[in-house]
C-alpha cells in the first residue's frame, strides 16, 4: 500500500511568484503481508518461515523550477526529507534458540533513520506524454538493531534510490502511469568480538561477513482521473 503527494499552497496565491515553487512532499508505504524464510544455521536442511513487518515514510521540503509557461515546459524539483524505513520479525515469539538464531542471521531487523536529498526531472514530450526521472541519496544516520552488538555490529551504511516513470494521457480526464523504482542500502561491517559479522564460523576473532546489500526493486501501473 502506497500514498504519496506534493503540495504547493503558495502557488494558489501567486502562481508566478518566486515562492510558488516552494512546497511539501511526502510518501508512505506499508507491506500488508510478508513472509520471510531463514535456513537452519546447523546445516540440517530445515528452514524457518516467519511473518515480517515492513514500512517506510518520508516527509520534507520541495522547490520546483519550471522552465517555460506551456504545457510541455520541463521542470526540476529539488528536495530534502526526513524518514524511516522499518523491517522487523517476531524473534522473541519463536519456540527455540535455533529458530531465533536462524532468523536473526538471515533476516536481521533494521530501523533506518534517513535524510534524503533528491532531484526529480520532468520532461513532457507532448501534452499527452511525459517522462520523469529522479533520484535520492539516502544518508543513514542510524540503521537500528542490525548494527548493534547483538546482531552484525558496527558498520558504514550508505544508500540511494532511483525512479523512472512515463505518463500517458487519454482524452481529457484519464491517464496511465508506468513507473519503476530501485533502492539499495549497503553495509561495510567494521567487525567486533561476538557479533554475527565475526562469529558465524564459531571463531569470534575472525570476520566472516564483510558487508551486505539491502535491495528493493519494484514497479507499478497507476490509473489517474484528471479534474
Amino acid at each position: 500500500m502506497r500514498l504519496e503527494g506534493e503540495l504547493y499552497p503558495l502557488a494558489l496565491a501567486s502562481p508566478s511568484g518566486a515562492l510558488a515553487g516552494l512546497g511539501l512532499g511526502f510518501d508512505y508505504d506499508k507491506t500488508l503481508r510478508l513472509n520471510v524464510v531463514a535456513s537452519d544455521p546447523n546445516g540440517g536442511g530445515a528452514s524457518v518461515t516467519v511473518p515480517g513487518k515492513q514500512s517506510h515514510y518520508s516527509i520534507g521540503a520541495r522547490y520546483r523550477l519550471v522552465f517555460g509557461a506551456t504545457e510541455t515546459s520541463p521542470s526540476v524539483t529539488l528536495g530534502v526529507g526526513y524518514g524511516k524505513r522499518l523491517f522487523s520479525t517476531p524473534i522473541p515469539q519463536m519456540a527455540t534458540d535455533t529458530e531465533r538464531n536462524a532468523v536473526r542471521r538471515d533476516t536481521p531487523e533494521t530501523s533506518y533513520t534517513i535524510i534524503d536529498p533528491g532531484l526529480m526531472f520532468r520532461l513532457p514530450v507532448t501534452r499527452m506524454v511525459q517522462f520523469t526521472l529522479g533520484g535520492r541519496g539516502l544518508v543513514v544516520t542510524d540503521a537500528g538493531p542490525i548494527v548493534k552488538s547483538t546482531s552484525y555490529g558496527r558498520a558504514k551504511v550508505y544508500g540511494g534510490e532511483a525512479t523512472a516513470a512515463v505518463d500517458i494521457v487519454f482524452g481529457s480526464h484519464v491517464a496511465l502511469r508506468f513507473s519503476g523504482e530501485f533502492v539499495q542500502i549497503g553495509y561495510k561491517f567494521l567487525g567486533g568480538t561476538n557479533t554475527l559479522a565475526n562469529s558465524l564460523d564459531g571463531d569470534p576473532m575472525h570476520q566472516d561477513v564483510g558487508g551486505l546489500a539491502d535491495r528493493s526493486i519494484g514497479g507499478s501501473a497507476t490509473l489517474a482521473v484528471l479534474y
